[in-house]
């Protein structure tokens, strides 16, 4: 009886329109849906990779510059983002929160409260306070 379960679920994955592995499928919608992986034009290097269920991404978004991770997306899944952009080395650059407000033909990605930079040392320089997108305010962290 087992194998013949095995076999009608096998089938049965890739029988469907969306195979569940594979990458870049849009819905009948338009809607992102699934694994993502988006290159720059004319060449094979990855510009980002995540995955998104309606269009609205899930989890973790990698962004790639010249093969290296230089930003990471974390999704809380209500819209909340805490995004992460890296220096060259590999150190945080700057970190902070955003909130994606999609309406029904854009997506707006908003920076919002306070983001922390850092020297490509690691050494917190500056704090940035963002309001609906809008920098506020900025404050210089001098060293002790």
């Amino acid at each position: 009886m087992k194998p013949i379960v095995g076999i009608v679920l096998i089938c049965g994955l890739f029988s469907c329109k969306h195979p569940p592995f594979s990458l870049n499928y849009r819905d009948k919608k338009d809607q992102l849906q699934g694994r993502w992986k988006v290159y720059y034009p004319d060449t094979k290097q990855v510009y980002y990779k995540g995955r998104y269920k309606n269009n609205i991404p899930k989890k973790i978004t990698y962004f790639y510059r010249e093969g290296s991770v230089y930003r990471k997306e974390y999704f809380s899944g209500k819209g909340n983002i805490h995004t992460i952009f890296y220096h060259p080395n590999g150190k945080i650059e700057l970190e902070g929160d955003a909130s994606l407000v999609q309406n029904k033909d854009t997506s707006l990605y908003q920076w919002q409260g306070p983001w922390q930079k850092y020297d490509s040392t690691g050494k917190h320089i500056e704090e940035q306070t963002y309001i609906r997108g809008q920098l506020i305010w900025v404050r210089k962290i001098t060293p002790n």
